[in-house]
């Protein structure tokens, strides 16, 4: 796939302020793999972070070279069924 983003690209200067979307992705996936949804926010004037979660995305390197794989806890989905009904709580709860 190509993307069309850009490392290290000056932020505009013709806003004061710019909507932060923080993206993270669940069930073992990487924010690379939701590539064309986040680009096309970022085409209507979005900031989006990216968090690959560590020990559930199936891979994550850190800057220092250290590359830590998925473990079994941490991709864990076995109770996630079809039709059951699940709430995400907020940090405050």
């Amino acid at each position: 796939m190509r993307a069309h983003a850009f490392e290290n690209v000056p932020l505009a200067t013709n806003q004061a302020r710019y909507p932060v979307l923080i993206f993270s992705p669940g069930m073992g996936l990487l924010p690379t793999d939701y590539t064309t949804l986040i680009e096309d926010l970022v085409s209507h004037g979005y900031i989006v972070v990216g968090i690959a979660p560590t020990y559930s995305a199936s891979a994550v390197a850190f800057a220092d070279g250290r590359v830590v794989q998925a473990t079994d806890e941490g991709k864990d989905g076995s109770d996630l069924r079809p039709g059951k009904r699940y709430q995400c709580a907020s940090p405050a709860d």
